[in-house]
């Protein structure tokens, strides 16, 4: 519970925090150490970004306070193809609060990939 606040643009919204805290009790502690052991030693994978040469979608929550959106722009500068979007509002976890809002997005950038794919 004491995550909320940085996982949640609006950690006082029920359906978003009662969501977090069911996710995480069926991470369980184990996997959840694991992973921040995982991140911690990851290699900084911004330079191989630069490769990527297929439509991409950067979507930030303008009050993420693990991942701000800074960083999101960092991403979509090293990414040729890449297309940014800001949900403002949103914290870390955009498809859980803005489940309707990232389904927007995503729709009408799927049809466009596609019809970038096939030319």
């Amino acid at each position: 519970a004491r995550l909320l606040p940085l996982l949640l643009a609006r950690p006082d919204d029920p359906l978003s925090a009662q969501a977090t805290l069911t996710g995480a009790d069926q991470t369980g502690t184990a996997r959840y150490v694991s992973q921040l052991r995982a991140q911690a030693a990851r290699v900084d994978a911004l330079p191989g970004l630069r490769q990527v040469r297929c439509p991409t979608l950067v979507v930030a929550g303008e009050m993420d306070r693990l991942c701000p959106p800074e960083y999101h722009h960092e991403i979509a500068d090293a990414i040729a193809t890449a297309r940014l979007h800001v949900l403002p509002g949103a914290g870390h976890l955009t498809p859980l609060e803005r489940p309707a809002d990232i389904a927007a997005l995503l729709g009408p950038w799927w049809a466009r990939a596609a019809r970038e794919e096939t030319r």
